[in-house]
């Protein structure tokens, strides 16, 4: 709980200087929603990474399947978001910025087909009996997609005019604020695996946990945004959660050791498939997310963990 606090309140100063940077900088705030996303995922990153490199197969697969549970949470973090602005905005539904439409979008339906098609091919290879993972070369692919997709956000959102000056207090201010965020995230992990040694789970009760614990740090700066009115920093932070999870961070677990199959693994990636699809319908519909589409994504992904867990 004091962590909980801890984490809601460096995220409110976050979000507040991370708002003024965007103003001084002169860059539009989703962009700045989406560096907040990529440096809170840092420390779940980082954590994974050493959880990968430890050599030890349960542990790997706990490592593995927690990342991709990260995904579905993520999206929980979305529609938490959409309906957290959607209520503050009185009008039950969110407009979804429009570099969310032309840009992140583009890249949850990549997510999408590449999800899609890892799950065919993870169960004719593992059913087939022909191999139990995948070649490294996925590592690689997925972070050039996502690496291509983050240079072309910047691309489009460069020189769109001048700032107010000292955007590089603000930034200072901003980082300086997540360090607490960092902190308690990692001590929320540590915790939460001394839980599960004691509580004797198995490995996929125990990578559900960690993902939902990683996630907090997500979920501070997302929620917060919203509630303060900050639409396009909370979406832009929410929305790119999902890809810096699935194209970033199983990325970089790929790059460094094959991912094993077992029908976990395989299952969530039809988990992440349906996500992704159902966040880009919800969203390229009418460029907005309602309260209803918020609640639905949440009942998905209470589904997807329900059948995962049992």
């Amino acid at each position: 709980m004091v962590l909980g606090w801890l984490i809601a309140r460096a995220s409110e100063v976050a979000v507040g200087a991370l708002e003024s940077f965007s103003e001084a900088a002169g860059a539009p705030p989703y962009l700045t929603g989406v560096l907040s996303s990529l440096a809170s995922s840092l420390p779940e990153i980082a954590l994974t990474l050493m959880a990968v490199m430890s050599g030890d197969p349960e542990v790997v697969e706990v490592a593995v399947l927690t990342v991709m549970m990260s995904v579905g949470a993520a999206t929980v973090i979305v529609s938490a978001t959409a309906a957290v602005a959607s209520i503050k905005s009185g009008r039950g539904v969110v407009e979804v910025p429009k570099e969310a439409m032309s840009d992140e979008l583009n890249a949850i339906a990549f997510t999408l087909t590449a999800y899609l098609a890892l799950s065919m091919v993870s169960m004719a290879r593992l059913f087939s009996g022909h191999s139990d993972q995948l070649p490294r070369t996925v590592g690689p692919i997925l972070l050039l997609a996502y690496l291509s997709y983050i240079v072309m956000l910047a691309s489009r959102a460069g020189g769109r005019g001048r700032g107010t000056g000292g955007a590089a207090r603000h930034l200072l201010v901003g980082l300086a604020a997540m360090i607490p965020v960092f902190i308690s995230a990692e001590v929320l992990v540590y915790l939460v695996e001394e839980l599960t040694t004691a509580g004797g789970l198995d490995v996929v009760h125990a990578a559900a946990a960690l993902a939902l614990v990683g996630t907090v740090p997500e979920n501070g700066v997302a929620i917060v945004s919203a509630a303060k009115g900050d639409v396009e920093i909370g979406l832009g932070n929410a929305l790119s959660g999902v890809t810096i999870l699935a194209l970033l961070a199983v990325g970089i677990v790929a790059s460094v050791r094959p991912i094993p199959l077992d029908d976990y693994v395989v299952a969530q990636m039809g988990v992440t498939t349906a996500s992704a699809l159902m966040l880009k319908f919800s969203v390229r519909d009418d460029g907005k997310i309602d309260l209803g589409e918020a609640i639905l994504m949440v009942a998905l992904q209470a589904l997807a963990f329900d059948l995962l867990l049992t």
